[in-house]
């Protein structure tokens, strides 16, 4: 099956972090990926996997927000949506 990926932030997380050089961008947004699995609970990993994969990408993080108690908490904030499609 073919599923949808998109993630978004809940809790009200709107605000990105991690960054790139204290730039504030949200690394969710525009996200939208597809995958071919067999259960929709193997696509949100597979999401995950690959929005870590997008993170990655933008470089290490030296902002002052990352010196804030609390800056790890970002993934916490993060929901991964699959939509089966096809």
């Amino acid at each position: 099956m073919f599923y949808k990926i998109t993630a978004e932030h809940c809790s009200g997380g709107s605000v990105g972090h991690p960054c790139t050089k204290g730039i504030y961008s949200d690394p969710t947004d525009d996200f939208e990926v597809r995958v071919e699995t067999d259960t929709q609970e193997d696509a949100e990993v597979l999401g995950a996997e690959r929005l870590r994969d997008r993170v990655d990408t933008w470089g290490a993080c030296d902002c002052q927000r990352k010196r804030l108690p609390g800056s790890n908490a970002w993934w916490a904030s993060v929901a991964i949506i699959a939509e089966q499609i096809g």
